[in-house]
């Protein structure tokens, strides 16, 4: 009896190895399918990981040349902002000129086509000391021959102030065009 326990023992270890055997190969065989579905992921997941990079490298790419382009649109920018700023100064510099101007054909206006009192009227108001002293000359002088020189210093004075004013801008306009 002993001879029949040993065999089925032993039948039992066969049995159990086959069992184990199969049991090792369905695990090998799993093992190796799961393996090989993760380095398929494994390959995928490096292709888009190179993707990823390259759009990556773009991007910095195209934000390099975003900035570069934004700091040539910043400093024109500021060119411009320079340039309108001058303008301004210059249209401002160009109001007074106009005042000044206008100012001084009143006043020829007023003498040759008013009346004296409304001449010295506009000379008073006038904030130019030269016209007024060459008015006060011109009407001070004692002959006839000092009140012409007075008068044509006074119109000298009065016709080149106008072109002066006009001829500088002129000038300028030629210069800046």
């Amino acid at each position: 009896m002993f001879k029949k326990v040993v065999y089925i023992i032993c039948g039992l270890f066969i049995v159990a190895s086959f069992v184990a055997a199969a049991g090792f190969g369905i695990c090998s065989y799993t093992l190796n399918k799961q393996l090989t579905q993760t380095r398929v992921d494994y390959q995928a997941l490096k292709a888009e990981n190179a993707k990823v990079t390259s759009d990556y490298k773009q991007a910095q790419a195209d934000l390099k040349d975003t900035q570069a382009k934004l700091e040539d649109a910043e400093a024109q920018v500021e060119k411009l902002q320079g340039g309108l700023k001058k303008a301004q100064d210059q249209n401002k510099s160009l109001k007074k000129e106009i005042v000044t101007i206008q100012e001084k054909v009143d006043i020829l206006n007023a003498f040759w086509f008013s009346s004296e009192a409304n001449f010295k009227q506009k000379v008073d108001a006038s904030s130019d000391t030269e016209l007024y002293n060459l008015y006060i000359a011109a009407k001070n002088a004692k002959t006839s021959q000092e009140s012409n020189i007075a008068f044509i210093d006074l119109m000298d004075y009065m016709i080149n102030s106008i072109v002066n004013v006009v001829g500088e801008y002129q000038v300028a306009f030629i210069f800046n065009s």
